[in-house]
């Protein structure tokens, strides 16, 4: 049973695919969430189904927000995207004293986090952990192994072959790739587009794959703990995709940006990604040195979803059970030890390089 069962846990954002998602992963666990988001009818379909309780708030419904969080512990959000309606739901979690836990995979949110509300959440003494998310979490804790090695070079890839995408991924990702982003070059943050550098990632066997650059959490979250230098981020989804992306980067955010009302409505005429497919889905989640290409550390998962319902889950418990080491704007690594957390979650740590 887990440390939560007489925790007031909200999850907001619940009805969406990882939002749901979560929610049967923390009833699994004996955890008794409230079901929070924009729609009655949703929710009460689902509460029903899951003999939770629900109510129904808007981001911008600020007295509703808030009789909703009062008296939780954790505030989970899973409603993207977050550039979008995120920061409500962390400000309305900071004025009760919760911890807030989400699953962006935006920097620019992360950004809104660490430099605007770290601050107020630490004099609350509470935790702002974001990306609870196969990505960057586990990036995060791929980099700390790294770290403990002594590099002072880390990329961070991800690795997935027919990723099925939810409909907020979706709509996070043309927000992403449609503005500039932080990377960590030289000991410093330094401003870049979307697939300003290609990569060559190691895989077990031998294998090496291209990967463009993209604005990730890890920049945000490793170099505080200190004795790195660069800190990159990186995805790769074929070599040609990989070459197009770093080709059109000096184009590519201003179309993202001209397209993003129509990218969200066709987004939101598809489907999301069958439970069936997703998780057949193999990824990889690689910390190593751009420079020589050595790993550092290999994660390798099925399913993208459930493995970040599973992140999100123990990330719950562990707030429920133990007094954070940090406050504030934090990373997985912050709080978890790395390893540990990865078996948890039911990933493998397949290579561990010793330098």
């Amino acid at each position: 049973m887990m440390a939560t069962k007489d925790e007031k846990i909200v999850l907001y954002g619940a009805t969406g695919n990882t939002g749901e998602l979560v929610a049967r992963e923390l009833v699994r666990r004996g955890c008794r969430p409230m079901l929070g988001g924009r729609s009655e009818e949703k929710l009460s379909a689902l509460a029903e189904e899951l003999g939770l309780e629900y109510r129904a708030a808007a981001v911008d419904d600020g007295p509703g927000l808030d009789e909703l969080i009062a008296g939780a512990s954790v505030v989970i959000s899973c409603a993207g995207p977050f550039v979008d309606v995120g920061r409500p739901v962390a400000e309305a979690a900071i004025r009760h004293g919760a911890h807030y836990v989400d699953t962006t995979g935006e920097q620019a949110y992360m950004r809104v986090l660490s430099e605007e509300l770290s601050g107020e959440a630490k004099e609350k003494g509470v935790v702002l952990l974001p990306a609870c998310a196969f990505e960057f979490a586990l990036g995060d804790l791929a980099a700390e192994i790294g770290w403990v090695q002594g590099a002072s070079r880390i990329a961070v890839a991800y690795v997935v072959d027919d990723f099925t995408m939810s409909q907020g991924t979706k709509k996070s990702l043309v927000r992403s790739f449609g503005e500039k982003g932080l990377t960590f070059v030289d000991g410093e943050l330094q401003e870049k587009r979307v697939g300003y550098r290609l990569f060559d990632v190691p895989l077990p066997g031998g294998e090496k794959r291209k990967a463009a650059w993209v604005p990730g959490g890890e920049a945000l979250t490793v170099p505080p703990r200190g004795g790195v230098s660069r800190v990159e981020t990186c995805i790769a989804a074929g070599d040609g995709a990989a070459f197009l992306v770093g080709t059109l980067s000096g184009v590519l955010p201003s179309v993202l940006r001209m397209m993003q009302p129509l990218a969200d409505k066709v987004v939101e005429r598809g489907e999301g990604p069958p439970r069936e497919v997703a998780e057949e889905e193999v990824f990889y989640v690689v910390a190593f040195d751009p420079k020589d290409g050595k790993a550092y550390a290999t994660i390798r998962g099925l399913d993208i979803y459930g493995v970040t319902a599973r992140v999100v889950s123990e990330s719950v418990e562990y707030l429920c059970r133990e007094e954070p080491k940090k406050k504030g704007f934090v990373g997985a690594a912050d709080l978890f030890d790395a390893e540990e957390f990865l078996e948890s979650v039911g990933v493998e740590l397949l290579e561990k390089e010793e330098r």
